[in-house]
């Protein structure tokens, strides 16, 4: 956090959802908030919407019905920092490996021709 605000980057473009999206975060929708869950458990980041305080948060630690450490960010701070924040937390996991696709097997021959009758 301190990194960003010393030296905030140009151009950010991604949106927290985004980032972790693609770090294969499991996401989890409620009417009231969305959560993204790290593929291991031991991280949290949440976005509660309609809140006028602590819009967003993010948690962890062995336990997430006790984390051990928290981080709240209230509504007015930018989505470019909260990318960096999420690209950060999703730095922690590698990316996940797509297996390797298999060759398609070669198409069926056609049918032979139709015998006149």
């Amino acid at each position: 956090m301190l990194q960003y605000l010393d030296a905030p980057p140009l151009n950010v473009a991604n949106h927290p959802d985004h980032v972790l999206c693609h770090g294969a975060w499991h996401p989890a929708s409620h009417p009231a908030r969305t959560t993204w869950t790290a593929p291991d458990r031991t991280i949290t980041f949440e976005s509660t919407p309609h809140a006028k305080a602590d819009r967003w948060t993010l948690y962890g630690g062995e336990n997430l019905d006790r984390a051990a450490w928290t981080i709240h960010l209230s509504t007015g701070v930018p989505h470019a920092f909260l990318a960096e924040l999420a690209q950060t937390a999703a730095d922690l996991f590698p990316s996940p490996k797509r297996p390797p696709q298999r060759p398609l097997p070669a198409p069926a021959r056609g049918l032979p021709a139709a015998v006149p009758a």
